[in-house]
């Protein structure tokens, strides 16, 4: 009977222990999947928070100062991300898009002209008390932009995104120079990075592309009048 007793005793805490293992391994199961949801939910939050951003620059007609906008948002977001790759990296840090970080977004576009650095000179003499312009002389000094060619924030040509950065990231660097001699006024204005053209231009947005988890990768810009 002792025998018997001792038997069922130890099945009893057999059978405890095995439940609460089953308990803990269902516990554990069922944090890991709320927690799984939890991060599932973040993800989903981040991602439509920047496809948002983006999105807003999906039209059929924007002026160049838009596509400005939406490379400087690019290229800051893409600084960001190369800048938590290369913790350790002491050299200048670029906004170019590198396909290897899944918050890396890319913006290819084309131009209709060609887009030059100029000088502008303007003559104007004073008649009948106004200050009437008599000449105007635009001086093409070196091409910036050729027209029809794809550009991007692809690392593949870090020369084009440095030529882009001068433009979305240090802005209007246009010099006016006014030089008055007895009743003529010459105003030089000298536009280095191609900003006045650049903005005057009109774009469509005609690609969006998401990655595997619904997050926008590259978007693509032409002219309004041309074709892709």
């Amino acid at each position: 009977m002792e025998n018997a007793a001792e038997a069922l005793k130890l099945a009893g805490e057999l059978l405890i222990g095995l439940l609460l293992i089953s308990l803990f391994i269902f516990v554990f199961n069922r944090i890991s999947s709320i927690e799984e949801t939890k991060s599932q939910q973040e993800l989903i939050q981040q991602t439509t928070d920047f496809n948002k951003k983006f999105n807003a620059f999906e039209k059929s007609s924007m002026y160049g100062t838009d596509l400005i906008s939406v490379l400087g948002l690019a290229y800051a977001n893409n600084k960001s991300a190369n800048l938590e790759k290369q913790m350790f990296h002491r050299g200048d840090i670029d906004g170019f898009y590198d396909p290897e970080i899944g918050s890396s977004i890319n913006i290819k576009f084309k131009l209709k002209d060609d887009i030059y650095k100029t000088v502008t000179t303007e003559k104007y003499k004073v008649k009948d008390g106004i200050n009437t312009l008599e000449n105007r002389t635009v001086e093409q000094k070196g091409e910036i932009f050729k027209a029809n060619t794809w550009y991007s924030l692809s690392a593949d040509n870090m020369n084009v995104v440095k030529t882009i950065k001068e433009i979305v990231i240090d802005g209007n660097t246009t010099q006016v120079k006014t030089k008055k001699s007895g009743i003529t006024t010459t105003v030089t204005t000298t536009d280095s990075k191609g900003f006045s053209e650049f903005k005057k231009n009109v774009f469509k947005c005609t690609g969006v592309d998401y990655n595997d988890v619904g997050r926008i990768y590259c978007m693509t810009f032409v002219p309004v009048d041309s074709v892709e």
